[in-house]
C-alpha cells in the first residue's frame, strides 16, 4: 500500500522565503523555468556555483542572483 507515510517532502517555499537562503536545485530549476538536468549543465559547463553540505549540493540566492546578471549581460 502507498502512502505518505514516512515522506519527508517539504512544502514549497514562496520566492520571499528563498531570498537570502540556500537554494536546492529543483528551487533554482523553478526560478529558471528549467529541468533539474539543466541546472547540473549550468553547474559542470557554465560556472553556477554551488555549495556542498555534506553530499547536498545548494545554490547561494547571491550566486543564483549573479549567475543570472552576468547572463543578462553576455
Amino acid at each position: 500500500m502507498k502512502g505518505n507515510k514516512g515522506s519527508t517532502a517539504q512544502p514549497k517555499r514562496t520566492r520571499e522565503e528563498r531570498n537570502g537562503a540556500l537554494l536546492t536545485l529543483q528551487e533554482v530549476a523553478d526560478e529558471l523555468a528549467v529541468n533539474e538536468r539543466m541546472v547540473w549543465r549550468l553547474i559542470h559547463n557554465h560556472g553556477l556555483r554551488v555549495t556542498h553540505v555534506g553530499k547536498l549540493v545548494r545554490v547561494h540566492r547571491e550566486d543564483l542572483d549573479q549567475y543570472i546578471s552576468d547572463q543578462r549581460g553576455s
